[in-house]
């Protein structure tokens, strides 16, 4: 009997921490969503333990999603530029986290082609932040990937930074997109919790 009120109460608890992070992702999500780069669609993830990442070597490790949202982005035209996941690491392992998703970044850079821009390091606010970028926009697949650690909060977000059909492009060079770049990157670190 005793086993399970204690029971009770550990999925009382975790239940309140889910709710109370599904009412704080969803405020960030809709902040985000308001700025100049507009939200065209928010989703709830559905919650899951864990999601595997591949790193240098092909070891899989295990990155914990407590909960998540994922926002896609549209500029003043309409064009899709960023695919934002917002996920909260479950209690006790944000750091364990931040050291798979690191590790597979770095395994990024170490295998991109000669000329490719290095990994970016920003560490400010509260929130580490880690970039890459492809070389030009030439190239298949997103043009920049970010990742934002947010230690104080056990946050983890990811921003897809999406090309865009050469006829429709809202940046017709590269330092256009890297403005447009910083400006979706700050527009989002607007809205995430700050460090006490």
């Amino acid at each position: 009997m005793i086993t399970a009120a204690i029971t009770s109460l550990l999925l009382a608890a975790t239940t309140a921490s889910a709710n109370s992070s599904t009412i704080e992702l969803q405020a960030i999500a809709g902040c985000i969503s308001a700025g100049p780069i507009k939200g065209v669609e928010t989703k709830r993830s559905i919650p899951a333990t864990a999601r595997s990442i591949t790193v240098p070597g092909g070891a899989e490790l295990q990155v914990s999603v407590l909960d998540g949202y994922r926002v896609l982005m549209a500029t003043a035209q309409g064009q899709l530029f960023v695919n934002l996941k917002l996920e909260r690491s479950a209690p006790g392992k944000a750091e364990a986290d931040r050291d798979a998703i690191r590790r597979q970044m770095q395994g990024f850079v170490s295998q991109a082609p000669a000329g490719s821009p290095p990994l970016k390091r920003e560490q400010g606010g509260g929130v580490e932040t880690l970039g890459l970028d492809q070389p030009s926009l030439d190239g298949g697949g997103p043009l920049g990937f970010y990742t934002l650690f947010l230690p104080h909060a056990d946050m983890v977000v990811t921003a897809y930074l999406l090309n865009q059909p050469a006829a429709q492009r809202d940046f017709a060079t590269y330092a256009d997109y890297e403005r447009l770049r910083d400006q979706a990157l700050a527009q989002v670190k607007a809205c995430l919790p700050k460090a006490d």
